[in-house]
């Protein structure tokens, strides 16, 4: 059996995945990566074939697009023209990388849902193999499968449906999609949210208690977290701080941001009020200490191995981290920014193992809000008590099994 995965997005997105190949490559079967080239080594490392979509500095361009454009402005306002062209060339791009690859009938295709470009439906009815979602948002799951009467149910790929027949971008995408289709002789698709959010199997990389009670779980596969990380020793200067003094703060922020010198003032400031020393996993800054006294910046960590050093835990609330953090029982604030952030901000607090705060608050709420988390003994054994439930990591079993069926010819 041999698994091909569309994994473009971040390094949070991909990580995840990873996991999921490696436990694919463990059961004696193989694996494809399809994702940009700045990802090669991690994938690589991870024993699985890489194939690159994009290069690195296609990935920048489109990163920098989302940040200036996309997150500062916090709307879906119309994209710049050369971001739309880069992104239907990759969704071109995607379909002859899968065409060159010569799927057989011992092939499945595994597309992180949402981060596909929308050709996933299209590459499974071309080569006639399963489609299989990898879920590794929960947010999105909460938002595409609300428990509700089951009259109700089409409602939310209805709403897909009109957004992307209003929104500018999402008509681009319709006759894009349908020259896709002409193209490799495939009938047309009118019901796009049903082409991009259906599948043969529905794998959820997050357990099942980690969604709110208003999702529907029926039909789905809970993996759990991976926990994935590359194999990697801490910097030795990271090392030398760390034995130097008490547990710091650590604070981080998404693989794929930069601009970060009013977030790290914030922070470095908080940390000197709090009387701790700081950790700042990421992009260096000008803001920050350079001689390692009171605080030290590195531009990668495992955390498996530095979080179980640290006091805390301040990050922007991506489901890695999340996961990660509670896996080594550490206490977090989360400062959301967008996309499914907020969303996990709120299960960190619903699930007491730490509090959350705006990206726009001020420095006093800011410091105020990380000394609770700090001195609060109940997002301590809240912690403690969400790491045993993590204890014994992800369990591919099931999701072997669903494979090997749909695979086998036998479709969900």
């Amino acid at each position: 059996m041999r698994g091909i995965f569309i994994a473009t997005g971040s390094r949070g997105d991909l990580y995840p995945v990873l996991g999921l190949g490696s436990a694919l490559r463990e059961a004696g079967h193989n694996a494809t990566v399809i994702t940009t080239g700045n990802f090669e080594p991690e994938v690589r490392a991870a024993g699985l074939e890489f194939i690159e979509i994009a290069d690195a500095a296609t990935y920048a361009r489109l990163i920098h697009w989302a940040e200036t454009v996309w997150l500062r402005s916090r709307s879906l306002r119309r994209w710049p023209e050369e971001s739309v062209a880069t992104l239907i060339e990759l969704r071109e791009r995607l379909v002859d990388v899968v065409i060159r690859l010569e799927p057989t009938d011992s092939t499945f295709l595994a597309v992180t849902v949402g981060l596909d470009l929308g050709v996933g439906d299209i590459i499974a009815q071309r080569f006639r193999i399963p489609k299989v979602g990898i879920w590794i948002n929960a947010h999105q799951l909460s938002v595409a499968r609300p428990r509700v009467p089951r009259a109700l149910t089409p409602i939310p790929r209805m709403l897909l449906n009109g957004f992307l027949r209003l929104w500018p971008e999402g008509r681009i995408l319709r006759r894009h999609d349908a020259a896709l289709r002409r193209r490799l002789g495939i009938p047309p698709e009118p019901d796009l949210a049903k082409a991009m959010f259906s599948f043969d199997l529905d794998v959820s990389l997050f357990p099942a208690w980690y969604l709110p009670g208003h999702v529907r779980r029926a039909g789905m596969t809970f993996v759990g977290f991976p926990l994935f990380e590359p194999a990697s020793d801490m910097p030795s200067e990271l090392v030398a701080f760390l034995d130097s003094g008490e547990p710091p703060i650590v604070f981080s922020n998404a693989s794929w941001r930069s601009n970060l010198e009013d977030y790290y003032a914030t922070a470095l400031k908080a940390a000197r009020q709090l009387g701790f020393r700081a950790v700042f996993a990421g992009a260096s800054s000008p803001v920050l200490p350079t001689d390692h006294g009171e605080a030290i910046s590195i531009d990668f960590a495992p955390f498996n191995q530095l979080l179980s050093r640290a006091a805390a835990l301040v990050h922007h609330g991506g489901i890695g981290t999340v996961a990660r953090a509670m896996a080594e029982a550490t206490p977090q604030l989360v400062v959301p920014w967008t996309g499914d952030q907020p969303f996990n901000a709120a299960r960190v607090e619903s699930l007491g193992v730490g509090r959350k705060v705006g990206s726009r608050s001020s420095q006093a709420r800011f410091t105020a809000t990380l000394r609770a988390v700090l001195e609060s003994q109940s997002i301590r054994s809240g912690s403690l008590r969400v790491a045993r439930r993590l204890k014994q990591g992800p369990d591919y079993r099931e999701t072997l099994r669903g494979l090997e069926r749909i695979v086998g010819g036998s479709r969900l």
